[in-house]
């Protein structure tokens, strides 16, 4: 499809500006063009980005408070601008950031677009109807995407498979991502990690939170893709900027861990404790661990305790054993070697090797149970094998 629409931004502010032009391509059909890649040099700027602006009927400037430190003779959003002068050109104003000099001067008595007031986008994306003569697609892209959910839901995934492609290939980022998810997993096509990656990143460079996911885990596990922990960590920040808890977790672990990041266990903690707030439970016993041994916070067995719990009571089997040394400890909590003989025997029951071998223990010198060297030597096997 013909591009229409230039977007001129600044590339730290992409979170902000895919939403947008994801809902109007959603709208039109992939009528945006923007520039994901960077531009380096003049020449590029020329071949480039001139023969797009060139193309197209309408520029959408995207201000923030990043132009306030532009370097105004030599910024790319300046010269695309100054090139753009006999375009139609509407500013989209992404955090209301008071307009200033060359910005005040063009636009400052127009009626910009406050991207903060949603009635305000969707005002933007009816008018683009008229100020284009586009027509809204007839829903064909959002109607097949509707439908291969509820053909994944059912587990037809051949036909689901087949109207996920026809939504992913009019731009649909949703459908791109389940795309995504059907090659990944050979659901109703053959697996294909690198189709899986592909269209995980269409889907992931349009603002899907959990196509950015999905895409850090290939480049972390080097699926379908080369192995690149930066990469990974690139992708999990921006999902987990966007509150997807699974990334921020991810995050924290690369932070803790060193790995495509320099290790800084502050961060760590962090991202665990966005993500544990949010339920997570894996989080949740990170942050507890975090907090058990100084790493990152300030050392509380209290708080440690408290986040165990709350993992533990989600079934995770590790914080179930740690509640449980706790308990067996009196770390953080009085001391009860019946309570650690129940944490431990739920974590046991998970298969947890460290949980059978202490709840064998706990047998053997009967602490917390009866004294019972039969049921010591069944957990230690279990523990043993």
């Amino acid at each position: 499809m013909t591009k229409k629409i230039f977007i001129s931004y600044k590339r730290v502010d992409i979170d902000k500006v895919l939403p947008i032009v994801n809902k109007i391509n959603e709208t039109y059909g992939p009528i945006c063009w923007m520039d994901l890649d960077g531009i380096e040099s003049s020449k590029q700027f020329e071949s480039i980005i001139c023969s797009a602006i060139d193309n197209v009927d309408l520029m959408l400037f995207m201000y923030s408070k990043t132009h306030k430190t532009i370097d105004l003779e030599n910024d790319y959003t300046i010269k695309e601008l100054n090139y753009a002068n006999n375009k139609k050109i509407l500013l989209v104003n992404l955090d209301g950031t008071e307009l200033y000099n060359i910005f005040k001067f063009n636009f400052g008595s127009k009626n910009n677009i406050d991207a903060r007031q949603p009635q305000q986008i969707d005002k933007l994306i009816k008018d683009l109807s008229s100020l284009l003569n586009v027509k809204p697609n007839s829903n064909i892209a959002n109607e097949n995407y509707i439908k291969g959910l509820d053909l994944y839901e059912e587990e037809k995934y051949e036909k689901a498979f087949m109207s996920f492609e026809i939504a992913a290939e009019q731009g649909h980022a949703s459908a791109q991502f389940f795309l995504g998810v059907c090659y990944n997993n050979g659901y109703g096509v053959n697996q294909d990690y690198a189709q899986a990656v592909s269209w995980y990143r269409k889907a992931a460079e349009q603002g899907i939170a959990s196509a950015q996911f999905n895409l850090a885990l290939c480049y972390e596990d080097g699926v379908g893709v080369k192995q690149d922990y930066a990469q990974a960590v690139s992708w999990y920040r921006k999902a987990a900027e966007q509150g997807n808890a699974s990334a921020q977790f991810n995050l924290g672990l690369c932070y803790y861990n060193g790995e495509g990041v320099k290790q800084d266990y502050a961060q760590a903690a962090s991202w665990y404790r966005k993500a544990a707030e949010q339920g997570d439970a894996s989080a949740q016993f990170a942050l507890g661990f975090s907090y058990y041994n100084g790493k990152g916070v300030k050392q509380d067995y209290a708080q440690a305790v408290s986040w165990y719990r709350k993992a533990a009571e989600q079934g995770n089997a590790s914080a179930q054993f740690n509640l449980g040394l706790c308990y067996y400890n009196g770390e953080g909590v009085k001391q009860d070697y019946a309570q650690a003989v129940s944490w431990y025997r739920k974590a046991a029951e998970q298969s947890h090797a460290s949980a059978q071998f202490a709840l064998g223990v706990s047998y053997y010198n009967g602490k917390g149970v009866k004294q019972d060297y039969a049921q010591a030597v069944s957990w230690y096997r279990k523990a043993a094998e």
